[in-house]
């Protein structure tokens, strides 16, 4: 009895370019779903070497009907020649032409037409056809399931090829700031008409077929009922309304985001829609952290943005804009709601710093009875600088790692942190201020015995 296969050739990585489709977006990767139907209890999956570069490994899956098998089997694509293969062809040598029957490509076996004879090591530079060679046909992997039961199912496989990035850009005046939230969705699959999908958010960890981990970013996931894309027009922007997003739920750290409508994906894109509306608050600062130093030192302060949120923002690249003007970006981790981040990006001209040191060595010895101890003290008078050539007043940070934070060091004129000490203040405008503070090292000798003369 002949059964009909369900022979599924994939557009891009799952289906054809007309229909549409579920994603479940990551930043790192994409999980593809699909609805087929099963007849007669057999599906076909038809993949090209290059498809399957994107996919990983393990990662395709076959719900609905029980899978009773899956039988995967390799193809071997057919080359220009091999094509010719029974066919007549003409074989120029010796400046002469003559029709020729290809019988073997591997090795170049022909048959000459009027001797009936064979002759094996003929090129393809030596051979001229009557109608142009096509392209090599790559290989392909076919994947072919045996089901319980025939009816609709769903296939679903994750790719590399399509991925989503969230990007900010941070807007910040004397007046307020505000944050502009972006999700960028990258295509490098074939075209493909979006019906739902997600843009996920969390810790996530896959385990391929050979049993290594893969550790991806975490992200927010957005979820979306979509409505389906229309058959003509590929570029998102010939949508009457572009997609929408509102904020979802949260379950177990991951977070979701819903879009209205649908939307086409071409083949080679990046996607971008507005995807948050944070309420951020920023304060300028002008921050230094350097290491303990015994001598002289001079330098300019770096210009830092403290930013928080009111929502989580999932981790992105975010670009700073100070009245207007670009003054740099950095890569903001994932930053939970009323979290503080520090955005670090350059040094400010504006803002120098002086640092004087003097030190002083003295000695003191302690008598236990018999017994002595020598304790060899170094005190640090520093002396710091602070010029603020701005107009307006700025808050100042200044930080200083010890290189050994234990109990026999000590601060005065400073506050004492875990790590070393602190300053902090604020410069007025057009001002020059002084700071100055002591630190005072001192090594305990061992214990020894008092030698008398």
């Amino acid at each position: 009895m002949n059964q009909t296969v369900l022979n599924v050739v994939l557009c891009g990585l799952l289906l054809p370019c007309a229909q549409a489709v579920t994603l479940r977006i990551y930043p790192e990767f994409t999980e593809i779903r699909r609805p087929v139907q099963i007849q007669n209890r057999l599906l076909e999956l038809n993949f090209s070497q290059v498809q399957l570069g994107n996919m990983v490994g393990g990662s395709l899956y076959l719900s609905g009907p029980k899978v009773l098998s899956r039988l995967q089997t390799v193809n071997t694509g057919k080359g220009s020649l091999e094509r010719f293969e029974g066919q007549v062809v003409y074989l120029r040598e010796a400046g002469q032409v003559r029709a020729v029957r290809l019988i073997r490509a591997s090795d170049g076996l022909v048959q000459d037409l009027k001797t009936l004879r064979f002759r094996t090591g003929i090129s393809l530079a030596q051979l001229e056809f009557a109608k142009p060679p096509l392209p090599n046909l790559a290989s392909t992997v076919r994947y072919r399931y045996t089901t319980a039961s025939s009816g609709p199912a769903t296939v679903s496989l994750i790719t590399r090829g399509i991925s989503w990035q969230p990007r900010y850009v941070l807007s910040v005046t004397d007046n307020g700031s505000t944050l502009e939230a972006w999700a960028d969705i990258t295509n490098h699959e074939a075209t493909l008409k979006v019906d739902s999908s997600e843009l996920i958010a969390g810790q996530v960890q896959l385990v391929s077929s050979n049993g290594a981990e893969q550790n991806v970013y975490d992200q927010a996931r957005l979820k979306a009922d979509m409505t389906p894309a229309p058959s003509v027009g590929v570029t998102p922007t010939n949508r009457t309304y572009a997609p929408q997003v509102s904020v979802g739920s949260e379950q177990q750290g991951i977070y979701s985001y819903t879009l209205n409508r649908g939307y086409t994906l071409p083949t080679n894109s990046m996607y971008s829609l507005p995807f948050l509306e944070p309420i951020v608050t920023v304060k300028r600062v002008a921050r230094l952290e350097t290491e303990f130093y015994s001598g002289f030192v001079q330098g300019k302060f770096q210009r830092l943005y403290r930013l928080s949120s009111n929502i989580l923002l999932p981790s992105g690249i975010a670009t700073v804009r100070d009245a207007g003007k670009v003054v740099g970006s950095q890569t903001l981790p994932d930053l939970t709601a009323f979290e503080e981040r520090d955005l670090q990006i350059g040094q400010d001209p504006d803002l120098r710093y002086i640092r004087y040191v003097k030190s002083v060595n003295s000695t003191k010895k302690k008598i236990y009875g018999k017994m002595q101890r020598i304790y060899t003290y170094t005190t640090f008078t520093i002396t710091l600088q602070f010029k603020n050539t701005k107009s307006r007043a700025i808050p100042y940070e200044y930080l200083e790692r010890l290189e050994q934070v234990r109990s026999n060091i000590s601060v005065e004129g400073a506050n004492r942190t875990a790590k070393g000490l602190s300053l902090l203040g604020t410069l007025p405008a057009h001002s020059q201020i002084e700071k100055k503070y002591q630190v005072l090292y001192y090594d305990i000798g061992e214990l020894t015995g008092i030698t008398t003369n």
